[in-house]
């Protein structure tokens, strides 16, 4: 069975930016998720489409704890324990149309966030 185990990539994460808030973290505290997969066929676009929206669904489970505050801090400590869970999961998984959906997804926000800075400029 096809299945990825979010303790190495997302618990990781979570663990590395928790400790820097609480340096009583434990490994046995660190969230953990696993996405199953054996269901999708990562040759077809729409299968790898519907396992990015699984890993980002878990990336948003560990991340939690962070998504809940509301200082600018705490939202870029979200921000980055996202982009990171699941750029982690995607490594770890080792599929070449998944790792270029992340891609493309992480560009577009980034275009939107550059479009958005300079309208406000």
């Amino acid at each position: 069975m096809k299945a990825f185990s979010a303790i190495a990539a997302f618990g990781a994460t979570a663990l590395a930016l928790f400790s820097v808030n609480a340096s009583a973290t434990t490994a046995a505290s660190v969230p953990s998720y696993q996405v199953h997969f054996a269901d999708l066929d990562l040759a077809n676009k729409h299968d790898t489409q519907r396992l990015y929206s699984r890993l980002r669904i878990a990336a948003r489970e560990v991340c939690s704890d962070f998504a809940e505050r509301k200082s600018p801090v705490m939202r870029d400590r979200y921000k980055g324990c996202m982009n990171q869970a699941l750029t982690d999961a995607i490594e770890t998984i080792g599929n070449p149309a998944l790792s270029a959906l992340h891609v493309s997804k992480s560009d577009m926000k980034l275009a939107q966030r550059t479009a958005g800075a300079t309208a406000q400029s």
